[in-house]
């Protein structure tokens, strides 16, 4: 099944201002063009989001996390939610990845996603720790996703208001590895979401989308990684901007980051 890049699919149809700067136009052009090359082989998927537009891996330059934990088959874990929670998040998550989903699939209408600090009112922004995750497959069989759950620091902004600092929330990535009831090892849809860059125990400035009361949970629309208490992009397009030197934000201090995206929302809104 090829693979359905649901934030190249967003990116696509929410009225991006990218085209009003030509040379970002062009990065973004070479970005996109190398994405659906690529979206047949997950195992080249990153490297090709940070080599486009001449951002080669050169010593110092920023590299992409890796997501091999994806690859670690879990448990298929059903408990932990309301039955009615998990049948919405089934229902959701098979419409997007079942049989008779399309190749390409519109993620969060996240506003200017290629902005380094998208500044959308719908999404919820906070600092986060990867605290823990498990790993379902659908009732039906037809889709598998996996459940993340992240500890919030504090919120920034959040019209959802399902964020709370110093409560878990749980973000949901499509795709996982799974271990059957039967034994069976189902590994499904790798590629999704990598846009996020998440890992277990690590801490991210998250751009979320909630998907609503009935199924209860977090979209990831984008990352910034908190680390030694500076800030590195995650999403490609904020990689190959910081490889290429343009980026307003790589290498912040984490304080001058959070107070930028602070002055962002003001601005932004």
């Amino acid at each position: 099944m090829l693979l359905k890049i649901r934030w190249l699919g967003a990116a696509r149809n929410i009225g991006l201002s990218v085209y009003d700067n030509p040379p970002a136009a062009r990065r973004y052009d070479r970005f996109e063009d190398a994405m659906c090359r690529l979206a047949r082989n997950k195992s080249r998927f990153w490297a090709a989001a940070i080599v486009i537009g001449g951002a080669s891996l050169a010593s110092g330059q920023i590299q992409t996390t890796t997501q091999d934990w994806r690859e670690q088959p879990q448990p298929n874990t059903h408990s932990g939610v309301p039955a009615q929670v998990r049948s919405a998040r089934d229902r959701f998550f098979d419409r997007l990845y079942g049989p008779q989903a399309g190749v390409f699939s519109n993620g969060p209408d996240a506003g200017s996603v290629l902005q380094e600090i998208p500044t959308t009112k719908t999404l919820t922004i906070a600092p986060i720790r990867f605290a823990g995750y498990s790993v379902v497959e659908s009732a039906s069989g037809n889709s598998v996703y996996t459940e993340v759950r992240v500890s919030v620091e504090q919120v920034l902004q959040d019209p959802s208001g399902q964020a709370h600092a110093g409560q878990t929330a749980t973000v949901i990535l499509g795709g996982g590895s799974v271990t059957l009831a039967s034994g069976e090892i189902v590994r499904r849809d790798l590629g999704q979401d990598m846009q996020c860059g998440l890992t277990p125990g690590h801490r991210y400035v998250a751009f979320l989308a909630y998907g609503g009361k009935d199924a209860d949970f977090f979209e990831c629309v984008k990352t910034w990684e908190l680390k030694n208490g500076k800030v590195t992009p995650t999403y490609p397009f904020d990689v190959l901007n910081a490889n290429s030197g343009i980026s307003r934000f790589a290498g912040m201090a984490e304080p001058r980051f959070l107070d930028a995206v602070r002055k962002a929302l003001v601005a932004g809104n």
